[in-house]
């Protein structure tokens, strides 16, 4: 996704996280492209684990605000289609009033109405570099992948 975050430079970002024990959790934002773009979210709200379910309740919240926000990161598929079904019930569209994007690129992401914009997990390469990592007894704490973007219609311009 290095290069791609300033499609996303909104004026009211909003993300959701999985749990706090895993990397991404506990990263947050920091970091990474969303600060070489300049980018970083109004609110983050972390779910308890990566459940559609959680997704829905962690929406919910979101637009509970007082400040409703123009897009959201969801940190996997599994959120952001229960995110879709709170933004539907709320009477919202994606991305006219909300744009959405993920990770993962679960097969459903392409069925979603409108497509889900995601970041696709690159399962055969982290797959072998795992078995090269304990092949070649490597000591190293974190390995980075590239992670193709997958673009559908789940999001919108940027608001200037």
């Amino acid at each position: 996704m290095v290069g791609q975050p300033r499609r996303l430079t909104y004026r009211r970002d909003r993300k959701t996280h999985g749990p706090r024990q895993s990397d991404t959790g506990r990263r947050g934002t920091t970091g990474g492209p969303f600060t070489t773009a300049g980018v970083s979210p109004r609110a983050e709200v972390f779910c308890p684990e990566w459940l559609a379910e959680h997704g829905y309740t962690a929406m919910r919240s979101l637009l509970d605000r007082p400040a409703r926000p123009s897009a959201v990161i969801c940190m996997n598929d599994r959120l952001a289609f229960d995110a879709y079904q709170a933004l539907g019930e709320a009477g919202l569209s994606i991305p006219g009033d909300i744009s959405v994007l993920s990770f993962d690129d679960d097969p459903i992401a392409a069925w979603l109405r409108p497509g889900l914009s995601t970041a696709a997990l690159p399962h055969e390469q982290m797959g072998r570099r795992a078995v090269e990592i304990l092949l070649d007894g490597e000591h190293r704490s974190r390995w980075l992948v590239p992670m193709p973007l997958r673009r559908r219609r789940s999001v919108a311009a940027p608001v200037d």
